[in-house]
């Protein structure tokens, strides 16, 4: 019995030291567990913002082409239908392909059927040579702001003067054209029925101003 006395002790001494580590390593286990979550769930935030900021740095190495195509898309279809500046960029259309523009007409601006714009219709005569009325329609198309022809009417002009005794024209006919165009603006409250302004000439009944111009090629007034 004795003999045994030590054994036991030593037993009991180590099960006593087993239950204090148990006691004092388990619960530290625990905490390590809790801290390597918090330590997964911060990883996945800051690849998330990581990602955010890569995304932000790549829209501001954009911003200033994207602030130049806004300006030209302002340009091309602008906040307001701007019909002044319009009639002056028409008549510096005619002075340059050498037409005489006789008649502006403006139409009621109306909301466009499939996009969020106004159009601004344009009635337009002109008169000249065949090729100086083809080099204004180029040029109404490739206007700075965006333009739509929609109809062109050619009607045969009066040749001048004859060569003596033979009747033929000494020079070649000229062409009447009558050009419907559209134009855009982004303004929404130039919708159906709105009415540029006050201007002179104005049709009560129809909404329309017309437009006449004088002189030689392209002398036509702006509206003002």
């Amino acid at each position: 019995m004795k003999s045994r006395g030590p054994i036991i002790a030593a037993a009991a001494g180590v099960l006593v030291s087993v239950l204090v580590a148990a006691g004092l390593i388990l619960p530290k286990m625990g905490e390590v567990k809790k801290v390597n979550d918090q330590v997964a769930v911060a990883q996945a935030q800051t690849a998330k913002l990581t990602l955010q900021v890569n995304q932000l740095e790549d829209l501001a190495s954009q911003a200033t082409k994207l602030r130049q195509q806004l300006k030209a898309l302002n340009i091309q279809v602008p906040p307001n239908a701007d019909l002044p500046g319009l009639i002056r960029d028409v008549n510096a259309a005619a002075d340059k392909a050498a037409v005489d523009l006789t008649i502006i007409t403006p139409g009621s601006p109306a909301a466009a059927t499939t996009n969020p714009v106004s159009v601004v219709p344009l009635q337009l005569t002109v008169s000249g040579g065949y090729f100086s009325v083809e080099e204004f329609l180029y040029r109404i198309e490739t206007l700075n702001r965006t333009a739509k022809v929609s109809s062109v009417t050619l009607t045969p002009g009066v040749a001048s003067g004859s060569s003596s005794g033979s009747g033929v024209p000494s020079t070649a006919p000229s062409l009447n054209a009558v050009i419907q165009a559209d134009f855009f603006t982004t303004d929404m409250s130039s919708g159906p029925g709105t009415q540029f302004g006050h201007q002179s000439g104005t049709d009560t009944t129809s909404g329309s101003t017309t437009t006449t111009t004088t002189g030689g090629s392209g002398s036509g007034s702006s509206a003002s």
